[in-house]
């Protein structure tokens, strides 16, 4: 992948199966107003989005089936980053899927020959509050996922207030802070 002039600012946005990455992407986009989007998405389930977000704002996009894109996948996402980086892009935003290793990715981001085209920002995680308590007492990869981001988005808040404040709190004891 050979370096661009300027590097395009890429996020992850991260988080458990279901917890509303898609949709958050989507709100992402129809929302953006500052140039051409890039999107890549990881797709392990049987209901791809690809098209679900092309039809939404003409974001560029790629998708990256049959793996973790942060550890099975090297050469089928450089392939899928070259053809979104050479549509130039203002901005790509990574989701990886559900199951996906956030820090390895990021680690490959930061990494020659993508630290070339690509800077990475903010890491997104995207917490939800309907099911966070059961996901952090057992799933070690969402806590994973937590302790990789930057920031954090409570989803899913208008579920159970109670449930929400106690994500609140959580959120607020973290160290580093999010």
């Amino acid at each position: 992948m050979a370096a661009l002039t300027t590097r395009v600012p890429c996020n992850i946005l991260t988080g458990p199966l279901g917890a509303g990455k898609s949709t958050a992407i989507l709100k992402l986009l129809q929302t953006r107003g500052d140039g051409n989007w890039a999107v890549l998405v990881n797709e392990m389930g049987d209901v791809g989005i690809d098209g679900v977000i092309a039809g939404s704002g003409g974001a560029a996009t790629a998708e990256v089936s049959g793996g973790c894109i942060c550890c099975a996948n090297g050469v089928a996402v450089r392939v899928a980053l070259t053809r979104l980086l050479k549509k130039r892009p203002t901005r790509l935003l990574i989701e990886p899927s559900g199951l996906g290793h956030v820090a390895e990715l990021s680690e490959h981001l930061q990494k020659e020959p993508l630290s070339n085209a690509l800077e990475l920002r903010a890491v997104a995680c995207v917490v939800p509050c309907d099911r966070h308590s059961l996901l952090w007492a057992e799933a070690p990869l969402y806590r994973d996922m937590v302790h990789a981001s930057d920031l954090l988005i409570l989803n899913r808040r208008d579920v159970d207030a109670g449930m929400t404040s106690d994500v609140d709190n959580w959120a607020r004891e973290l160290y580093p802070p999010k």
